[in-house]
C-alpha cells in the first residue's frame, strides 16, 4: 500500500541514461520508463499500468537524423479497446498509420508480437 521509486540516472561522454520504475500501491499504478540520448538520436520507451482492469500504454520514440519515429500501443479494460498508431516523420514526408479495434484477438496477437520485436530492438540498442 506504499509508493515505491527506483531510478538510475548515470551521464558520460557518450550519452545520459535513465531508468525509473514508479509503483504507487497494491491495486497498482506502474511505470517503467528508459530514456537515451547520445550522438546518434533520443531513444524513449515507456509502459504505464494502471490497475487490473487494465490501461496499458505502451510507447517508444525514436529522433535522429533520419527523422522522428513513433509507436504506440495503447489497451484500455478487459472488453476490449486497443490502438496501435506507428508515425514516421523524414524528409521526403510524414507517414501515419492507425488501427482501432474492440475485442480483435488478431490486433492483439500482432500487438503482442509488435512489443517483443520493439523490447529486443531496444535491449539491442545498450
Amino acid at each position: 500500500m506504499g509508493h515505491y521509486r527506483f531510478c538510475i540516472d548515470r551521464k558520460n561522454a557518450i550519452g545520459h541514461y535513465r531508468f525509473c520504475i514508479d509503483r504507487k500501491n497494491a491495486i497498482g499504478h506502474y511505470r517503467f520508463c528508459i530514456d537515451r540520448k547520445n550522438a546518434i538520436g533520443h531513444y524513449r520507451l515507456c509502459i504505464d499500468r494502471k490497475n487490473a482492469i487494465g490501461h496499458y500504454r505502451f510507447c517508444i520514440d525514436r529522433k535522429n537524423a533520419m527523422g522522428h519515429y513513433r509507436f504506440c500501443i495503447d489497451r484500455k479494460n478487459a472488453i476490449g479497446h486497443y490502438r496501435f498508431c506507428i508515425d514516421r516523420k523524414n524528409a521526403i514526408g510524414h507517414y501515419r498509420f492507425c488501427i482501432k479495434s474492440h475485442n480483435n484477438n488478431f490486433l492483439n496477437r500482432e500487438a503482442n508480437k509488435a512489443i517483443k520485436f520493439f523490447t529486443f530492438q531496444i535491449d539491442n540498442l545498450w
